[in-house]
């Protein structure tokens, strides 16, 4: 098996599985699905090494978003928990 078919099948699965115990727990915020997609993604990348394989541009940018994205995520929620009010502050209108 190629190291790109073990990454999708490993990402999948990883994904897959997570995504179902999340939703059987009653989990409804969007980020965190997001972030388990995100972090699926890079658990498949260090498990099979495709990464290597695959030198594509692509794959770097999308690296990228994906840290870019699952930076924002905590960064929110580390600002939930630690100044709320200023997070509400924030995200009322006319706050």
């Amino acid at each position: 098996m190629r190291r790109i078919e073990a990454y999708t099948l490993l990402a999948t699965s990883i994904a897959a599985a997570i995504t179902a115990s999340l939703a059987l727990i009653g989990e409804s915020r969007v980020d965190v699905y997001v972030s388990v997609a995100i972090l699926s993604h890079f658990i498949s990348v260090a498990l099979t090494g495709v990464e290597v394989e695959v030198k594509r541009k692509a794959f770097t940018t999308l690296t990228i978003v994906y840290i870019a994205v699952f930076s924002a995520i905590v960064a929110f929620r580390v600002m939930e928990i630690l100044y709320p009010e200023l997070l509400e502050k924030i995200l009322t209108p006319g706050g």
